[in-house]
């Protein structure tokens, strides 16, 4: 066990079998180490999660170790694979606990066969260098950077866990969903290890290569990259689309594609590439790529105009028998009062020349309103009978009410 790595106050992730069991046994050896169990049980009706958790209930008490225990609320919902969800419920209870404890370490049981196994799965969903070989003895947990993951029997097997506990007396439970094949990665575990009896150690050994071979590459992008902040990327000249695309995925928080970074490698210089509805991407440059974020603006309060004189709606100002300015977008002459608010679900204007009605969302996706400016875009709208006359940038509504006056619509330019 790689004992070296390993902080002094940590919680030993504890689903009963053979691994984490041996695990929890093999630290309790460890001298100066403050442990805590935590355990979760994922509640499915065809597993053995009660008996887990009632396996791991005697256990911590027989060996005077505190244990945590969660156990699934929520419906699986068949959106991700029962896996992923189990996964992800397990984490988050995790997290909980953790933090419950003021611990920021969490030690799994993973060993050589499952680095093996995520390997092969990975390389089944296309992942690149970078995803085949993160499944490492440390690593940032999920979605929580402030803690970290430890995984100190990698370089060893599940044969090598079992032993160990075999040749002391000790017991473990079996986890009954282990011979459903129909997971991929059971079905791994079960038939291609079988066929291939070195498959473990060849696949570590592929992994400790691909390694040492990304890690050179990460170095070569270190030399690439000339700036690197938030909302700035610089490469050297002519640096190559391999290096490019890992200096941009080290870049950008979110989890790109590889579809996605190469279309952002590519960019032609003045382009844009939207990696969500508040965040695109600019290439400034052949060296330079910018990130451009629009926070969503908050929806203003409604406001009725009755009178000549100058208003403020959001970003926008409303000026009323007014003279235009150098910030001027639109024109239009509407009667008085009018009642000036944000969309609604349900909104529609009959613009002036056009048969039947039309959505405002429709509208606004038509005028390229970034949708995290729609909440702040001003509808103006008669107070009494509440019919929408005019969007800026639509022909107004036909209206036959007298008299009428010009309003202007300024909006800096951002």
């Amino acid at each position: 066990m790689k004992t070296s790595i390993l902080p002094t106050a940590f919680a030993v992730g504890l689903s009963g079998g053979a691994d984490s069991t041996a695990l929890l046994y093999r630290c309790l050896e460890l001298p100066g180490k403050t442990i805590v169990a935590v355990h979760f049980n994922h509640g499915f009706d065809d597993e053995n999660g009660d008996d887990a958790e009632a396996y791991c209930r005697d256990l911590c008490q027989r060996l005077k170790v505190p244990l945590f225990v969660g156990r699934c609320t929520i419906e699986w919902d068949h959106k991700t694979t029962k896996e992923v969800f189990a996964r992800d419920q397990r984490f988050a209870f995790f997290k909980h606990a953790l933090q419950t404890q003021g611990l920021t370490a969490l030690l799994l049981a993973h060993h050589a066969g499952d680095r093996s196994e995520n390997l092969i799965l990975r390389l089944a969903r296309g992942s690149g260098l970078e995803g085949l070989v993160s499944f490492k003895d440390k690593t940032p947990f999920p979605g929580w950077p402030q803690a970290t993951i430890y995984r100190p029997l990698l370089d060893e097997t599940h044969e090598e866990q079992t032993a160990w506990l075999e040749a002391r007396g000790e017991t473990w439970i079996e986890d009954t969903s282990n011979v459903d094949t129909t997971i991929p990665r059971n079905a791994i575990r079960h038939h291609l290890r079988t066929v291939l009896p070195h498959f473990v150690a060849g696949a570590n050994l592929a992994g400790d290569i691909l390694e040492e071979e990304n890690t050179y590459l990460n170095h070569c992008v270190d030399a690439a990259i000339t700036r690197l902040r938030p909302n700035t990327l610089e490469c050297a000249p002519e640096t190559n689309l391999v290096l490019l695309r890992r200096a941009l995925r080290r870049w950008l928080p979110e989890s790109l594609s590889y579809a996605q970074l190469q279309a952002l490698a590519q960019l032609p210089i003045d382009a844009s590439y939207n990696l969500s509805r508040s965040v695109r991407i600019l290439r400034q440059s052949p060296t330079t790529w910018k990130r451009i974020e629009h926070l969503p603006l908050a929806r203003p309060p409604e406001i009725l105009i009755e009178t000549t004189g100058a208003y403020t709606f959001g970003p926008w100002t409303i000026r009323v028998g007014e003279t235009p300015t150098s910030q001027t977008r639109h024109t239009v002459t509407l009667p008085l009062p009018l009642l000036v608010r944000a969309r609604q679900p349900g909104d529609k204007i009959s613009p002036s020349g056009f048969k039947g009605s039309r959505k405002v969302q429709d509208v606004l996706t038509d005028l390229h309103i970034p949708a995290t400016e729609r909440n702040a875009y001003p509808l103006f709208f008669h107070p009494e009978t509440n019919r929408l006359l005019y969007v800026p940038g639509l022909r107004p509504a036909p209206t036959n009410t007298t008299p009428t006056i010009t309003l202007h619509l300024d909006k800096p330019t951002p």
